[in-house]
């Protein structure tokens, strides 16, 4: 809002006001001279979810900002480009070459960008031969299943009780809790819960996932799995309009972009990982991939092409994405939802809090999974002191989640 058109031009950034005419004629002009476009939409401006500015930007490789927000990237799965124009990678490689010191410190934006770009179409770099994979994979119709990756420990049996008595209660949807074997805890009877061929442990979590979507496919086929931790509450209605796009290809999640590859003893990163940063991931809490996306990880595991990082599920799991995507088997969909997932569940001061509209909300217990679906489903339609910003619940400080 506050630079000089002089400064503008001068490094690529075009600023519309709420007096610009965002004619088609001013959209093509702005956004192909353009590197970074700033649009006139206050945060609570109900914009479209996939408008003709967004459409523009990207179809020449520009990238939209929001007065300085980039959170457009869940959106970009939807805007339909002119094929004449866009696909083939040709937008990540123009957008690539764009020298840094004209980012404005909007590098984050750019990776964000480029990934979301390479990802989609960057695979079969032929809008024909794409439009027909996603209609095939449109024509396999199936349900939602969500997996709830969970433990044999007397915590995890908590949960478990937890959420079935809260956000599972009534609600009808294919679920299941998932733990592994175990010489030590006994196990609830119940007809909810898998047990997979393999320890419960950390340096096991990916595998167990994977067995995870295995098990789900073979048993269910669903056309769309979302996968959570058991100390996560969910909306169900909320989590599914968020993760499920209704795609082929769809990787949606929290995600982490540009984060710098560990390499200390913890994680053993596999000797093939040959780059300095990880590959995006959307954090496992709470996550949704596509039917399509899990059959082609399995493949490679399968044909034991695929490379396994010791690294926590969620980033192990997006490298594994990376690699269905290098070897070009499935065009890929990055659908961040970072503004629905909240990772505290307190209402206000921390990173990613919890809002009245979160559709996951993580690193709760048995107790507040009852509090929050108390509030999910009292008159009110949602809790107060969410509302007001307050800590949730009126719980005194000593007792905050």
């Amino acid at each position: 809002r506050n630079t000089n058109d002089a400064w503008a031009r001068q490094n690529m950034v075009t600023v519309l006001d709420r007096s610009s005419a965002l004619s088609l004629a001013t959209l093509e002009q702005t956004c192909a001279s353009s590197v970074f476009v700033v649009f006139p939409y206050e945060a609570g401006d109900n914009v479209p979810p996939v408008s003709p500015e967004l459409v523009h930007c990207l179809a020449h490789g520009a990238v939209p900002l929001f007065n300085g927000w980039t959170g457009w990237s869940p959106h970009a799965f939807a805007a339909v480009m002119r094929f004449t124009q866009f696909g083939g990678g040709r937008e990540a490689e123009k957008l690539s070459r764009v020298p840094q010191e004209q980012l404005l410190g909007h590098a984050e934006a750019r990776a964000i960008a480029l990934d979301v770009l390479r990802y989609r179409h960057g695979v079969f770099r032929d809008f024909r031969t794409e439009a027909r994979y996603f209609a095939r994979q449109l024509c396999r119709f199936g349900d939602i299943f969500v997996a709830i990756l969970s433990g044999r420990s007397s915590s995890h049996r908590d949960l478990r009780s937890g959420s079935r008595a809260s956000w599972l209660l009534g609600v009808d949807i294919r679920y299941r809790f998932f733990v592994g074997t175990s010489d030590d805890d006994e196990l609830e009877q119940a007809e909810d819960v898998v047990v997979l061929p393999v320890r419960d442990g950390y340096a096991t979590l990916m595998l167990k996932v994977l067995l995870m979507f295995a098990w789900a496919l073979d048993t269910f086929s669903p056309r769309m799995i979302l996968r959570v931790d058991d100390d996560v509450y969910v909306h169900p209605g909320r989590l599914a309009a968020v993760l499920d796009s209704g795609l082929p290809g769809t990787y949606a999640g929290s995600f982490e972009h540009g984060l710098q590859a560990p390499r200390s003893s913890r994680y053993e990163i596999d000797s093939s990982f040959k780059f300095d940063t990880l590959p995006p991931y959307a954090r496992g809490a709470a996550l949704g991939i596509s039917r399509d996306l899990a059959e082609a990880i399995l493949q490679l595991l399968h044909r034991g092409d695929l490379r396994l990082i010791n690294n926590t599920d969620d980033a192990a799991l997006g490298y594994c994405v990376f690699q269905v995507v290098t070897l070009g088997l499935v065009p890929v969909t990055l659908i961040d939802t970072s503004d629905h997932l909240a990772m505290n569940p307190i209402c206000s001061g921390v990173w990613s809090p919890m809002t009245p509209t979160s559709a996951a909300v993580h690193h709760v217990d048995a107790r507040m999974m009852k509090c929050l679906h108390d509030a999910d489903t009292s008159s009110r339609g949602r809790c107060e002191c969410v509302d007001k910003g307050a800590v949730p619940f009126e719980m005194n400080r000593d007792q905050e989640f």
